[in-house]
């Protein structure tokens, strides 16, 4: 005879259901009610994170602080923004703020020993990838959100390992890395289980890598005496040009919109009186690149965050819970 298996009765799946709709439904409640882009700037006479519409519009200044605060990263549900500061004449520490500015923490208690820096969240908002430096050559460590168990990544003794940026499937990071004695840089992947270390890229000078939402492709900047942003496959195949920048100045620090079909950048553009980065947006096939900001002073370190894409990722998110949910009671 044929064992039967129990089944779990179809209104308790369908209050199973409800529980993680409501769930997510409240996580999108509290993020930010339109696109926006958290990005630095210097316009007030010190480096602070400042939010902006997604078209540039509405700059304002989240954090007000005589040290510099720097390298804002959003978490994946919109909620907070983990970022970069110098804060009571110490060195680089990692600090936490609700999305509005509100309720600013430092990452860790005991972990102060170097420095710390360019924060990265995993994408199940779990954990948080930074640099820490002890020695002038940073390694890329891995800690909970909490600021317990900070953990190595990266152990090259003879390697400086800068900007790390999570895949979102959570498996790998990308860096990039300049080995001593060398003055080139390179866009490495680090496998987070097994700690193993790829190079993608062969420079002259390749840096600053993001993933795609998707996860099959990294933006990353590049400089061979004129600096653009490419984008290539996610094994280092396929290196396509995206920016067409003509002169010698750098463009830095690519990151994607949550949809897939731009990318937001730093660019040095020439006021009245220097050279000064501002940020623009350009679509992944290299046209209509725009400028988003217009201030006398540096705007760099854009990250952008998007709550409709978030509600698309969360009802299929839960669409795919409920068909496994309807499969188990079979």
């Amino acid at each position: 005879m044929k064992k039967r298996t129990k089944s779990v009765p179809f209104n308790l799946l369908g209050v199973c259901f409800l529980f993680v709709l409501g769930c997510g439904l409240s996580a999108l409640a509290q993020a930010p009610a339109n696109a926006k882009i958290a990005f630095v700037s210097f316009r007030d006479g010190n480096r602070e994170i400042y939010l902006m519409d997604a078209d540039g519009k509405n700059p304002v200044n989240l954090t007000r602080h005589p040290d510099d605060d720097i390298a804002p990263a959003w978490s994946p549900d919109g909620k907070q923004i983990a970022f970069t500061s110098g804060r009571k004449g110490k060195r680089n520490e990692i600090y936490l703020m609700d999305a509005d500015g509100k309720n600013v923490r430092k990452l860790f208690r005991d972990f102060d020993f170097g420095e710390n820096s360019s924060p990265t969240w995993s994408p199940d908002g779990k954990q948080i990838a930074f640099m820490h430096d002890i020695r002038g050559f940073p390694d890329i460590y891995v800690a909970n959100v909490d600021g317990s168990n900070p953990t190595p990544l990266t152990k090259d003794p003879d390697a400086a390992d800068f900007a790390p940026t999570w895949s979102p499937d959570g498996k790998q990071i990308a860096f990039h890395r300049s080995r001593r004695g060398d003055r080139l840089s390179a866009i490495y992947v680090v496998d987070i289980q097994t700690q193993q270390v790829r190079r993608l890229t062969n420079g002259p000078w390749d840096e600053s890598p993001a993933w795609s939402p998707d996860g099959t492709k990294i933006a990353f900047s590049s400089d061979d005496g004129v600096g653009n942003i490419y984008v290539m496959n996610n094994d280092g195949s396929n290196i396509v040009k995206v920016s067409d920048n003509p002169g010698p100045i750098a463009t830095r620090n690519p990151d994607w919109s949550p949809d897939g079909r731009h990318i937001v950048y730093e660019w040095a553009v020439r006021n009245e009186k220097e050279l000064n980065f501002e940020i623009f947006v350009i679509n992944i096939d290299g046209s209509n690149p725009r400028q988003l900001t217009n201030s006398p002073r540096l705007d760099a370190w854009a990250d952008w965050f998007d709550p409709a894409v978030l509600a698309v990722n969360l009802k299929d998110k839960l669409l795919t819970t409920w068909g496994r949910l309807k499969k188990g009671a079979r």
